[in-house]
Formats: C-alpha cells, structure tokens, sequence
C-alpha cells in the first residue's frame, strides 16, 4: 500500500494550508490520519476509492508494519 504525504497532496491540489488540505479531503471523501507533528498522510487506495465513488468500510482495520 503506497502512502502519500502531505507534501504530494499538496503539491497535487495545489493547497498548502493543513486546515485547507483536510477541509479538501473529508469533501472529497478521503480517509486520511494525522501523523508526527500534525502532518497529514493517506493511501493511494484512500484515494482511489474516493475517485471511484465507493464509501470506505467504517469498521475496516489498519495494520503497521515496523516502527
């Protein structure tokens, strides 16, 4: 599972403010978490799935992997 960066999102809806950012994203229906410092990240599948107009799992698990 690919993870993008706040920076990559940023850069790809050219909005650069966090609040902004995350106002863009529940709109548009992308999953995404708040990691160190506050930086925003999600997944290429988040993403996907919001294109694709399916509604993410509400109960779906997310495993890490390492530290």
């Amino acid at each position: 599972m690919a993870l993008v960066t706040q920076e990559e999102l940023a850069k790809a809806t050219g909005i650069k403010r966090t609040d902004a950012l995350t106002a863009i994203l529940v709109k548009q229906g992308i999953s995404f978490f708040y990691g160190k410092g506050g930086r925003i990240w999600t997944t290429e599948h988040a993403i996907n799935t919001a294109l694709a107009g399916i509604k993410p799992e509400t109960n779906a698990k997310i495993e890490f992997i390492g530290d």
